[in-house]
């Protein structure tokens, strides 16, 4: 996240954007960096459907593609594109 943050605190001195947005999720980012607290499922929670990977079946990199967030691909899929 600091990274991050060097990044946007970039783009507003660049002047991209809209600074009050990227300044909010500055803040954000630095709030949960001074208390940072992970998520955990309730104990009770239920879910809709539960999706296991067998992470031995990877055999290459698996990237996350743009604009859907169901849509991913190997690496050697997108080589060269």
């Amino acid at each position: 996240l600091n990274s991050n943050i060097v990044m946007l605190k970039w783009m507003i001195a660049e002047g991209y954007g809209d600074a009050r947005t990227l300044e909010r999720r500055i803040a954000r980012m630095e709030e949960w960096l001074a208390n940072p607290v992970l998520m955990e499922a309730d104990k009770d929670a239920e879910y809709a459907a539960v999706i296991d990977i067998n992470l031995d079946e990877l055999k290459e990199p698996v990237l996350a593609l743009p604009n859907d967030p169901d849509a991913s691909a190997t690496l050697s899929d997108v080589a060269n594109t």
